[in-house]
């Protein structure tokens, strides 16, 4: 009987450990799997601040209900977002928080910012901080992703936000990589600027550098799909679904188009380095899109393309053009002449067709701008003019060559009674500038580099006379180089006896603009430091003639401002300056809280300079209201807000102009007056500040200084060497 006692005791000892077994493993599934499928607090906070902008702040270390409550209710949308209420305590699952952020992505995300996107993972980096994907390489924060898996993520432009979930596909495609070699069973391709080796069956060795789909398989390439059609053409219009290409037209972009530079060291490069109109590129076609895009030699920077503004508009009701000379007229493959003196219609030569017309006179004769009449509007221009159409309107824009657009920008920014060792500087300045902006390609879009403005360069708006020719010829293809790169040689037209620096437009001094150094105007430096306000004020309200720009007009001037009513056209230059940049414009209320607008913040009450910069400018404008104050940087928007209220400014030579609405400079001094809302302003030069004063060089050449030592007064460690 005992032993049965035993045997039987033994028997349920037994059983209780295998059921303790059961219910163990039962719950180590069960937590690994809700584990794996549950969201990390760093994934759900980084998702939420990507899309509300503010930190969210969870506990734990897994997402629960309690926390998505909380979420919803500090958001605002628990009356709208609903889901089934379950233990606060409990974990919530990857596909239902999923449901959830899609909801609040929908209420919150109206830019559509956060995409959900599906990703081949190539590489991550051994601390997990870094992870490379078929759609370029993102920092990692908050989440585990494995090499060679595919996942379907939440994406921005600059991160990875969370995991969707992974696919469970049999295969994988890489588009549009670059292959570098096929040999001994291996590929060796490049892709977002890294090189990546991968195993293959292939031996098809014709497939080296050529650009392919690659198919994996169990992560071996189990096939190489090689793009075969190829156009070969310059780039004369982008926009972020199409480009034109001369000679062919228009064609959409894939999804992904990288830039691959195959001359010399491949890299990989962006549609900002390609240089329109001037450079040699041949771009890789399939179904009917650019998949990729091969830059084969450098830019050859011989011409440039100037859109010619209406008004401070690009965009025209109709254009109308007359030449001396017969004009050669091309749209699409149809070509035909115009006689001289005929006037010609853009509406009439295009009407609402998508394909550029190209306009040329005959024996490099000029083109004009005209009214319907022919009455001319505008000097002639050389080179040619390419008509285009669009919603908006007409553009047209001047291709000419770089030689000719720098003799059409001299005389329009520097007077030709000055000196020409002056002149020789500004055309350097302005070729250095104007190769800038062409690698820039702000104008993309509209098939130009620049405009014909003071938004880049006043171009041709005063005929060139002998001194200005002169100066260009004599400086061909010279430009500044700083470290082996050209600058953009700023310049401006009177100094207050000081110069600044990238700080005057609230921008770092980093090492790329190394060359623009604050110096004074003149020989011998003080070393006053004007950034204390009572040292720039003493200097300001005074004369210093002994600057090589003293004696001209805007060296010192006085100005009249008056703030009665307006406050509502000051708010909506700050709305539109907050717009443009964020970090430029900031609101307080009175408890010092940050907000997003001016909402409530009633009258302006006073307006003073709350901090200077190194170069004595305002680097920062404070506004009072009533129930709150604005905070204003760049030297530019500064001058706007004051310039509303400007009444009159009075110039050292006893110039008046009451015309004006930018404040002359930001090298001021400011005084309110609260109980008549008024204002007093003393000041000095003309412009942003930054690089060349105008007036400085030409006092420069007139005491003797040559061309080569005023540039090297202006801009620090540069060379002047030619492109050409």
């Amino acid at each position: 009987m005992k032993k049965r006692t035993k045997k039987k005791t033994g028997i349920l000892l037994l059983a209780a450990i295998l059921l303790l077994g059961i219910v163990v493993t039962i719950r180590v599934i069960t937590d690994r799997g809700q584990t794996k499928d549950s969201v990390s607090v760093a994934e759900a906070e980084n998702e939420l601040e990507e899309v509300t902008g503010v930190s969210l702040k969870l506990d734990g270390a897994y997402l629960t209900y309690a926390d998505m409550e909380e979420v919803l209710e500090r958001l605002h949308l628990n009356d709208y977002i609903t889901y089934e209420k379950k233990s606060g305590a409990k974990k919530v699952p990857r596909e239902e928080w999923n449901t959830i952020y899609d909801k609040i992505l929908d209420y919150l995300d109206s830019e559509q910012r956060i995409k959900k996107e599906s990703v081949l993972v190539l590489d991550v980096n051994e601390k997990k901080e870094s992870v490379d994907t078929s759609i370029g390489s993102f920092p990692l924060q908050g989440m585990t992703l494995e090499e060679m898996k595919q996942y379907r993520l939440y994406v921005t432009d600059q991160k990875i936000l969370g995991i969707v979930k992974q696919e469970k596909k049999s295969e994988s495609t890489l588009a549009n990589v670059y292959l570098k070699t096929l040999a001994d069973g291996k590929a060796v391709v490049f892709f977002c600027g890294k090189e990546y080796e991968f195993a293959t069956k292939s031996t098809d060795g014709e497939l080296s550098n050529t650009v392919c789909d690659l198919v994996f398989e169990k992560e071996k390439i189990k096939e190489i799909r090689k793009k075969q059609d190829t156009i070969t053409g310059n780039l004369i219009t982008m926009d972020q679904s199409e480009i034109e290409i001369e000679g062919y037209g228009k064609i959409p972009l894939a999804k992904r188009v990288p830039v691959y530079k195959i001359y010399g060291t491949l890299e990989e490069k962006t549609f900002q380095d390609i240089v329109i109109g001037n450079m040699d590129v041949r771009y890789v076609v399939g179904n009917g899109k650019v998949q990729a895009v091969l830059l084969k030699e450098p830019a050859n920077i011989k011409n440039i393309r100037v859109l010619l503004l209406n008004e401070g508009s690009p965009y025209y009701e109709n254009v109308y053009l007359t030449s001396e000379q017969k004009m050669k007229i091309t749209l699409g493959e149809e070509k035909r002449e115009a006689e001289a003196g005929s006037v010609l219609s853009a509406a009439e030569l295009l009407g609402t067709s998508e394909e550029a017309c190209k306009i040329k006179a005959a024996d490099h004769g000029k083109i004009y701008l005209t009214k319907a009449d022919g009455s001319r509007e505008t000097l002639g221009y050389s080179g040619s003019m390419e008509l285009r159409h669009s919603e908006q309107g007409y553009t047209v824009v001047n291709k000419i060559s770089l030689e000719d657009y720098i003799c059409g920008v001299l005389p329009s920014e520097m007077p030709e009674k000055f000196h020409v060792e002056a002149l020789k500087a500004q055309a350097i300045c302005a070729r250095s500038y104007a190769c800038m902006q062409m690698v820039k390609g702000d104008y993309a879009a509209l098939g130009a580099h620049v405009d014909d403005s003071t938004n880049y360069q006043v171009y041709n708006k005063n005929p060139a006379g002998e001194k200005s020719v002169k100066a260009v010829e004599d400086t061909v293809g010279q430009v500044l180089k700083y470290k082996g790169n050209v600058v953009e040689a700023y310049y401006y037209s009177t100094s207050c006896g000081h110069t600044g620096t990238m700080e005057n437009w609230n921008l770092s001094d980093d090492k790329t603009y190394g060359y623009l150094k604050s110096v004074w105007v003149k020989k011998d430096a003080p070393k006053t430091d004007l950034s204390k306000e009572k040292n720039f004020r003493t200097y300001i309200q005074s004369g210093d003639e002994v600057c090589f720009d003293g004696k001209t007009p805007y060296f010192r001037w006085s100005a009249a401002l008056d703030f009665n009513q307006k406050d509502e056209n000051i708010r909506n230059i700050l709305k539109e300056q907050k717009k443009a940049n964020e970090k430029n414009i900031t609101f307080y209320a009175k408890d010092g809280t940050k907000k997003k607008s001016l909402k409530g913040f009633g009258a302006i009450t006073e307006v003073s300079v709350k901090k200077r910069g190194t170069s004595g400018a305002v680097k920062m404008l404070k506004l009072e209201f009533e129930n709150g104050m604005a905070l204003v940087k760049n030297e530019y928007n500064i001058r706007r807000i004051l310039g509303a209220a400007l009444k009159e400014v009075t110039l050292q030579d006893g110039t008046k102009n009451t015309q004006m609405t930018v404040l002359p400079s930001a090298y001021c001094v400011l005084d309110y007056d609260k109980n008549t809302k008024t204002a007093s302003a003393i000041g000095g030069g003309f412009g942003h500040g930054i690089g060349m004063s105008q007036y400085g060089a030409d006092g420069m050449a007139q005491a003797g200084y040559s061309c080569d030592e005023i540039l090297e007064f202006f801009y620090h460690d540069v060379k002047i060497e030619s492109i050409y």
